[in-house]
């Protein structure tokens, strides 16, 4: 092989390597940018999926204790269960707020928080009670269904990475390989530039 055949050949290995690393790099950062995704829809899973689940558990509790509240005969609305009844409620819904809403979730909250404070101011009213409950069937039905998106697009990135981290142990692979195969041109070169010793004729 002659000078100009090798430098051409070097060249061709070369810019190979080059592509095969740019590649390399590409690979690391959409794995990299999946794993953050994966991470934050893990994160959003329980922040504003699981916990505004046990809100919304714990609202309907609240809601039934203090419509039972009004069944006794006893019953005072400025009793001391009554008032931490409708705190504990208020203190829920303000935690709800604090989570990440969709739209259609924020129109189901600001008709809950309308109704609360009706069902709150009147107890007994069976329509006040009923609205109540509606909404917050409908909050946990989309939560339900958010979990189940969030879910599904956690599993697609899994997979994407897993995908991606065959693709980059083949890169290494033939990586690998190009550097072996220049290591022993490189030695044909040069032992095809050696003298002969004399000493062996």
């Amino acid at each position: 092989m002659n000078l100009f055949q090798q430098l051409r050949y070097k060249t061709r290995i070369g810019l190979l390597l080059a592509a095969l690393l740019i590649c390399l790099l590409l690979n690391n950062i959409i794995n990299q940018s999946n794993f953050e995704h994966i991470e934050k829809a893990a994160t959003s899973i329980y922040e504003d999926r699981l916990l505004p689940s046990t809100y919304i558990f714990e609202l309907r509790e609240y809601v039934y204790k203090r419509r039972q509240l009004t069944q006794t005969a006893d019953y005072s609305e400025g009793s001391n269960i009554a008032m931490k009844c409708s705190e504990a409620i208020t203190a829920l819904i303000d935690k709800y707020e604090h989570t990440v809403l969709t739209p259609e979730e924020s129109i189901h909250l600001r008709s809950l928080k309308s109704n609360i404070t009706l069902f709150i101011n009147a107890p007994k009213e069976e329509q006040h009670f009923g609205n109540t409950l509606e909404n917050l069937n409908d909050l946990l039905r989309i939560q339900s269904r958010e979990g189940r998106y969030l879910k599904a697009d956690m599993v697609s990135k899994v997979r994407g990475s897993t995908f991606l981290s065959y693709v980059e142990v083949c890169l290494l692979i033939i990586i690998g390989a190009i550097t072996l195969s220049l290591i022993g041109f490189s030695k044909n070169i040069f032992s095809q530039k050696m003298p002969p010793d004399p000493s062996l004729n």
